[in-house]
């Protein structure tokens, strides 16, 4: 019950930064063309699928969540219970109590984060994640096999394992098959804070920073980059 709670509070929290998201990227990022297609890259059940379908009339979207709760049904949408990572295979996934937290990282159990959240959810830090394996590929293998000329958007949020999802796109990045990415960035003390690698590693494939949200709880934000 209480994790049904919270998980109801969080919803609420990331319904009202969806329209601060909405907002900016309806007045700020240009409509895409007509074979263009958006990868949402840690889907959960499916909430940004269905704010991208609202956005854009017709667009095809490719979903990934490892976790069997993705609930979008929708001919425009091609959903896969697969990770994406820096390379394929089968790897060891940490599934939270709170499925939205699930990762191929497993946090820092000790960290003050989530001995909160361990409060919060009333489950002790060390039955908060059970370790199975998930199937993991990468985005550049993705795009060669459903022949992908344009990513016009691709959303990662994958708690922590963003910067190994961009590095298994690094052919589609040098060949500038992307043009706009969202990733959701943490700076708590659960795992070590790679946006400093992640903003270099996007600058060096010519992408420029053009948004921040933060959420409206815990230490993290949005970043939105474009290609210049």
């Amino acid at each position: 019950m209480r994790i049904w709670l919270i998980s109801k509070v969080l919803n609420f929290l990331e319904y009202l930064l969806h329209l601060r998201l909405a907002a900016y990227l309806k007045k700020n990022v240009t409509k895409p063309g007509a074979s263009e297609v958006i990868f949402d890259v840690g889907a959960n059940q499916g909430s940004m699928t269905k704010l991208f379908l609202k956005l854009y009339k017709g667009i095809k979207i490719f979903a990934f969540e490892p976790l069997p709760i993705f609930k979008v049904k929708s001919s425009q949408v091609k959903s896969s219970q697969v990770a994406l990572g820096s390379r394929p295979g089968s790897f060891k996934f940490y599934e939270c109590e709170h499925k939205a937290s699930s990762s191929l990282i497993l946090p820092d159990i000790n960290s003050n984060w989530i001995q909160l959240k361990s409060k919060l959810l009333g489950v002790h830090p060390k039955r908060l994640y059970k370790e199975s394996l998930a199937e993991v590929t990468t985005i550049d293998r993705v795009v060669d096999e459903n022949s992908i000329i344009t990513i016009f958007y691709l959303k990662i949020d994958t708690e922590g394992s963003e910067l190994d999802i961009l590095m298994g796109a690094n052919k589609s990045l040098k060949k500038g098959v992307i043009k706009n990415i969202q990733l959701e960035i943490h700076h708590d003390s659960m795992r070590s804070d790679k946006s400093e690698e992640i903003e270099q590693f996007l600058i060096g494939h010519g992408y420029k920073c053009q948004k921040k949200l933060r959420h409206y709880f815990g230490n993290f934000s949005e970043r939105i980059y474009s290609l210049e």
